[in-house]
């Protein structure tokens, strides 16, 4: 069975990534989330879009930057990784991003790491 690839055209704040379709099997997410002080917001919001300008691990399938309606500052990073495997590997060879990010503002973020056993479209 061929595989077909889509691009998929997501706001400016996530990241453009070709996705397969196979992104529905994905097992793994992480979440990052902290509190991001009202004058580092824009600035943090900033930083998270340049990571396109970097090269991504191929094992990275989707990532999103949300942020709270309630005006708290609760921004969150969920990436879907390709396997724990992935998630592994690259976290022993680096600090993740979505971590140092928030370090970079002086946030220390909460990192859970879960795994996915369903979607709907």
């Amino acid at each position: 069975m061929k595989v077909s690839r889509a691009c998929r055209r997501l706001p400016k704040t996530y990241i453009e990534i070709p996705i397969e379709w196979e992104v529905y099997q994905m097992k793994i997410m992480t979440i990052v989330k902290g509190q991001v002080p009202v004058e580092r917001r824009a600035s943090f919001e900033v930083a998270y879009r340049s990571i396109r300008e970097n090269s991504l691990p191929p094992e990275l399938k989707m990532s999103f930057l949300t942020r709270g309606t309630d005006d708290s500052g609760t921004y969150v990073i969920e990436t879907v990784w390709s396997s724990q495997d992935a998630l592994d590997a690259m976290r022993a060879s680096t600090k993740p991003r979505a971590i140092a990010l928030f370090e970079e503002i002086g946030v220390s973020p909460k990192v859970e790491i879960h795994e996915i056993v369903g979607s709907v479209p």
